[in-house]
């Protein structure tokens, strides 16, 4: 089977304009990237935050028609270029293997897609399928929370991984010998794939508990907490994150600029002591213990 993939950038104030078109001709999916070098990551806090400059990419069928698509588009935003790509089923396929490919994070922990036969059973690993939009380990904010969870002793202990995405933080964390994790995110699509990829590591559901953040009992509280997500966020939810670290308890967050560790700082400086924070090509990872 053949699809048709348009290709095209715009404004972020006119995405939602696009969205419409593209959905009233059927599109299959929509992949929104960014057109620049703008840093963005997922988060949870449920504010849309998007690239100033978006490329967009329209997966369609074969029969769909491209004139009438473009001349659509067009009315909605001015100068907009569009081109169009052929897609073979097999070339899909083989660029999802191409871009997915295992991966050590630390010492011994290793990332593999499951249509890898190649797997070394001997080390702590974790299965995570290409082409999820919730993370497989590549960004650097993501790689370092593996590599420091990787350090940790956590054997025992209840890991909290608030906006989980697919999982693959709390999953590894249940590999290196953790007793419980909590994942947490406000998305229905996160936590079905962590669900979904906690089933393929044999993670039963005794182990890894997901919940939206309006589910959550008042009384959780976790050894440590991760969060790996966008810097407002973090620093909004600062007060929710003391509640849920226990006392003396371990507190992690990535998916921050090295500019921005101050900010986030003053947000939870008054109850955690934070230790000197790992840098990673521009992007920050804070260790903090919570005080008595």
């Amino acid at each position: 089977m053949a699809w048709i993939q348009a290709k095209f950038t715009c404004k972020e104030k006119d995405l939602e304009l696009v969205e419409e078109v593209l959905t009233a001709f059927k599109v299959l999916s929509i992949t929104i990237k960014d057109a620049g070098d703008q840093p963005i990551l997922d988060q949870i806090s449920g504010e849309r935050l998007l690239w100033d400059i978006c490329r967009i990419e329209g997966l369609f069928t074969s029969k769909v028609n491209q004139e009438l698509v473009a001349r659509h588009l067009t009315t909605k935003v001015s100068k907009l270029s569009i081109s169009w790509e052929l897609l073979q089923e097999e070339d899909w396929i083989n660029s999802w293997k191409r871009e997915a490919q295992p991966f050590c994070c630390g010492d011994s922990l290793w990332i593999y897609p499951s249509w890898s036969t190649i797997r070394n059973v001997s080390c702590p690993h974790i299965i995570i399928d290409p082409g999820l939009a919730f993370g497989t380990g590549g960004h650097p904010t993501t790689l370092m929370c593996l590599q420091w969870l990787e350090k940790q002793n956590l054997f025992g202990k209840t890991i909290i991984d608030y906006g989980c995405g697919s999982g693959i933080l709390g999953i590894s964390a249940i590999v290196l010998g953790a007793h419980k994790v909590i994942a947490i995110d406000n998305d229905p699509l996160a936590i079905s794939a962590t669900r979904e990829n906690a089933a393929k590591n044999g993670v039963t559901q005794k182990q890894l508990f997901c919940y939206p953040p309006e589910m959550l009992s008042q009384d959780i509280e976790g050894d440590i907490l991760i969060a790996n997500i966008l810097a407002k966020p973090l620093y909004k939810l600062a007060s929710r994150f003391k509640k849920l670290t226990k006392s003396r308890g371990i507190l992690c967050l990535s998916g921050v600029l090295d500019t921005q560790i101050s900010y986030i700082q003053k947000g939870y400086e008054n109850e955690f002591q934070f230790k000197k924070s790992i840098i990673t090509e521009d992007w920050a990872l804070l260790e903090g213990k919570k005080k008595l």
